[in-house]
């Protein structure tokens, strides 16, 4: 036998154990009268550390209890129970797994439980087996060309980038907002970030199907080398951005302040993204202010993107918007300087996040058939939503982040923020 494999028998084990060796040291040293105590200072367990007096001293009782001890031998609790997912029901859930992504449907756990449901079945229990072990056969059993090239869960290529003059632009805003010297405080106390979205409520079951693999743009099961292949590459968005026929478009309102977040669904003939849209939903801020905030002196300076209805084309504010803004009191954050804001800078304007905030939960909290769902369910669930960051997420810490944000962009030059 060869000294490597040797060495290997009697150094290498299970990481957080004795190896054989260490555990035939504390053997010896028992033999020479050292206590647990003693004996558990002087070996090492794989991967570092000692092990305790009590392991020490229940290594040494099983040595004593079995006349066929050798060094390494396991004790029968360490074996556990066979997994579910082995030989014919491993093999049934990665073939079934690699079929569905050939038929362009993203292998998730709720797909494989839906497409073989006796092969995850844990026969115990009664009950689909856990995620945890559905996604480690796609991560050892599924592949895209080869199997000696398993699937990872990893981001999808993404090949955007900013352009130097759109750089240069970021740069000197965000020279000219540090220039400002608005502290963290200010902008937590003073500021309130507004946004125009919408969200689609599928007609049908397809729609929602489509909605559901468009949204599969960050991460993919996919071999390594088939990265580049269509089907592991991002899906088209159109699904979740545009209405088909019998598809209903919901306007919504961020509205983030003092580690606040609202949203605030918008009427069913709401005109969208226009001058006069933004001027319907800016006359809403006050009221929502006032019950958010009752009995205080409400934040007075909006801050938006340069959105379509909020900035005309070449950086002035539209029409509608400056008119709410003289009825409301509010102000726009830029004032006279607002054409020096860029328009790509989602990475510097804190309810860009608070946003991704509430999409990564609208889509999580979607309901099963989500084409039944109406205007009065959805507001419901947005509300929720809403609860939920405020109490899980860090709202007032986002809330004082500006400052930071834009002395970071200073020092990256312009380029995205490493967030």
């Amino acid at each position: 036998m060869e000294g490597g494999t040797l060495e290997k028998l009697w150094k290498c084990g299970k990481k957080g154990y004795l190896s054989p060796l260490e555990q035939v040291k504390a053997w010896a040293l028992s033999e020479a009268g050292k206590d647990p105590a003693e004996i558990a200072e002087k070996v090492v367990k794989i991967g570092g550390g000692h092990p305790s007096r009590e392991a020490i001293r229940q290594l040494l009782d099983r040595i004593d209890e079995d006349p066929d001890w050798y060094p390494g031998k396991r004790a029968k609790a360490e074996y556990g129970r066979k997994p579910v997912l082995r030989g014919t029901k491993r093999k049934q859930v990665a073939a079934t797994a690699m079929r569905l992504k050939k038929q362009g449907v993203e292998p998730t756990y709720s797909s494989i439980v839906a497409n073989c449901p006796a092969a995850v079945r844990n026969p115990d229990t009664g009950v689909p087996v856990r995620p945890n072990s559905v996604y480690a056969v796609l991560k050892e059993d599924c592949y895209d060309r080869v199997p000696a090239c398993p699937w990872n869960h990893e981001r999808v290529l993404s090949r955007t980038a900013i352009s130097e003059d759109a750089k240069e632009q970021r740069l000197r805003w965000a020279r000219w907002m540090v220039g400002e010297n608005h502290t963290a405080g200010w902008f937590f106390q003073n500021v309130i970030w507004v946004d125009l979205c919408n969200s689609i409520l599928p007609n049908d079951k397809a729609k929602a199907w489509r909605q559901t693999m468009a949204r599969k743009g960050g991460k993919r099961w996919h071999s390594p080398d088939a990265k580049h292949h269509s089907r592991n590459l991002q899906m088209n968005k159109t699904p979740v951005r545009q209405c088909a026929w019998g598809d209903e478009k919901v306007w919504w309102l961020p509205l983030l302040t003092r580690g606040k977040l609202h949203i605030e669904v918008l009427p069913e003939d709401f005109p969208g993204e226009k001058s006069t849209g933004v001027g319907i939903a800016v006359r809403m801020v006050p009221g929502v202010l006032a019950k958010r905030f009752p009995g205080e002196r409400g934040p007075k300076a909006l801050f938006c993107d340069r959105g379509i209805g909020f900035y005309n084309p070449k950086g002035s504010v539209t029409a509608g918007y400056a008119e709410a803004l003289a009825e409301t009191g509010l102000r726009n954050f830029m004032g006279d300087t607002h054409g020096l804001q860029p328009g790509d800078v989602p990475d510097l304007l804190i309810h860009e996040t608070a946003v991704s905030w509430i999409r990564t939960r609208e889509e999580k909290t979607k309901p099963k058939k989500a084409w039944e769902e109406t205007r009065e369910d959805f507001s419901a669930r947005m509300k929720a939503i809403a609860r939920d960051i405020n109490e899980t997420c860090d709202v007032a810490g986002l809330c004082r982040s500006p400052p930071k944000r834009f002395q970071e962009c200073v020092s990256l030059g312009g380029e995205r923020l490493r967030r």
